[in-house]
C-alpha cells in the first residue's frame, strides 16, 4: 500500500520500490519495516536481495519524509529524516524457524541476554541506517508484536 497508495502519488512517473511485506508505528514512535522470509536466510542471493529490499525501503522513506517535510516540521515530527530515521525505523526480518535452525538458536541465545539477534548481513543496517535490524522467527515476532498488542 505504501509503494502504490503514498509512494505512488509522490511519484506518478512510475518509478516503483520494492517494499517490505508489512510495515507499521506503535503509539511509542517506532516504525517498523518488516519482511517474511520462508526459506533459508544462510544463502548469499537471499542475504543480497534482503539488504537490496531495506535500502529500497529507505529511499522511498526518504522520498516520502522529503515531498512532507513542511508538513512534519510543522507537526514537529521530524527535523532531519536521517536522524528520526535512525531513532525511530527498525528492520525486522521474520524468518521460518524449520527452515533456520541454526539461526533460531541464535535468535533464542539472543533472547535470553535480552538481545536481538543480528546475522552479519544485516549488521550495516543496524544503528548506521536504521535504529534496528535484527531477525526474528515466526514464533518469535508473533509473541512479541500479535499477542502483545
Amino acid at each position: 500500500m505504501i509503494a502504490k497508495d503514498v509512494y505512488g502519488k509522490i511519484y506518478p512517473s512510475g518509478k516503483t520500490r520494492s517494499t517490505a511485506d508489512a510495515f507499521f508505528v506503535l503509539e511509542n514512535g517506532q516504525w517498523y519495516f518488516v519482511e517474511f522470509k520462508n526459506s533459508k536466510i544462510d544463502n548469499s542471493k537471499l542475504k543480497y536481495k534482503v539488504q537490496l529490499k531495506a535500502y529500497e525501503n529507505l529511499h522511498m522513506l526518504f522520498d516520502i519524509l522529503y515531498e512532507m517535510k513542511e508538513l512534519l516540521e510543522e507537526m514537529g515530527c521530524v527535523e532531519n529524516p536521517i536522524d528520526f530515521i535512525r531513532k525511530n525505523v527498525i528492520y525486522i526480518l521474520v524468518c521460518s524457524e524449520e527452515k533456520n535452525i541454526r539461526e533460531a538458536g541464535y535468535i533464542r541465545d539472543a533472547k535470553r541476554i535480552k538481545e536481538q539477534y543480528v546475522p552479519g548481513f544485516l549488521e550495516e543496517l543496524n544503528s548506521s541506517i536504521f535504529k534496528e535490524a535484527y531477525v526474528l522467527t515466526e514464533e518469535n515476532f508473533r509473541r512479541e508484536f500479535i499477542e502483545s498488542m
